[in-house]
């Protein structure tokens, strides 16, 4: 919640969340093609600012941008594949297909790790647990009990070095030589703690009676009316792309020379579905928001 607003698609069934995930970032990973690439970043940036607003920026600024003038710029250096040579450096020539093709790799990359984030802030260890409980239910709890350990780890090696600090032996005190102890001292009662506190979690399982009979599942989700609109609506959505891609209405080819199909009805279509299906949290959350205030208003 934000501002008084509940994310509107973190409301929707897990399985139709993860569906939308699947198809946005297959899209992604799969089709390497300009347009729908900056369509999915774009996509993927208005939804984690709209998620976590300033945290996004931050995101952004630190950890995308530098990943993404990073791999635009070390693929020319490696991939020297083109016939449109730019310049040489050295007996090695810079083309401007592989300029290409690093910068949409670069935004692909920056793309996929923007919709990590926002499925790791709607898909929920409940959610995940439910999605894999059935399949694989010793997968769903060690990927469970991982993605709870790690926050828990973090707040407690927080807490260690603040300790640690107060009596002078924090990473910031003394020399170098001094930092690294305090530093190796820190992990040390950090491993004792996780492997203490994976102990008492293996006890208070086995207490409980896992591995003894078959496991039975409790779900508070139900999938209602809308759910189904949104997920036929996502079906819609990946066969018309399958078909588009297939018969070849959006392709795009780097080497040996870029080329790509000309803009017609039907790839435009294309173009369309899939940014309003990348769109489609944003354009809910923004409804959300209008009619809040209208609320409000009134």
């Amino acid at each position: 919640m934000k501002n008084g607003i509940v994310d509107t698609f973190c409301g929707y069934h897990p399985i139709i969340e993860a569906l939308f995930f699947a198809f946005v970032m297959s899209i992604t990973m799969l089709v390497m093609h300009p347009a729908l690439t900056i369509i999915s970043f774009w996509a993927a940036l208005t939804y984690m600012l709209l998620l976590i607003g300033k945290k996004a920026v931050k995101m952004l600024l630190f950890m995308v941008l530098p990943m993404l003038v990073i791999v635009a710029c070390l693929n020319p250096l490696f991939n020297h594949e083109g016939v449109t040579v730019l310049t040489y450096m050295g007996y090695n020539p810079i083309t401007l297909e592989s300029v290409l093709y690093g910068i949409v790799s670069a935004f692909m990359l920056s793309a996929l790790m923007l919709w990590f984030s926002c499925l790791n802030k709607v898909i929920e260890s409940d959610k995940l647990m439910y999605l894999l409980g059935r399949i694989v239910p010793s997968l769903s709890i060690v990927v469970t009990m991982a993605l709870r350990f790690v926050p828990e780890f973090t707040r407690q090696i927080k807490r260690i070095d603040e300790a640690q600090r107060v009596i002078g032996m924090g990473i910031y005190n003394g020399s170098i030589i001094m930092r690294a102890r305090y530093g190796m001292h820190i992990l040390s009662i950090m491993v004792t703690y996780a492997l203490e506190n994976a102990i008492i979690t293996a006890d208070s399982m086995k207490a409980r009676g896992f591995g003894v009979r078959k496991r039975t599942h409790y779900s508070m989700y139900r999938f209602e009316l809308r759910d189904g609109v949104v997920g036929l609506f996502i079906a819609f959505a990946m066969l018309f792309m399958a078909i588009g891609i297939s018969s070849g209405w959006i392709s795009f080819r780097f080497f040996p020379s870029f080329s790509v199909n000309s803009l017609t009805f039907v790839s435009s279509i294309c173009y369309a579905v899939f940014c309003v299906m990348a769109l489609l949290p944003s354009i809910m959350r923004l409804i959300s928001q209008i009619l809040w205030q209208l609320l409000n208003k009134r």
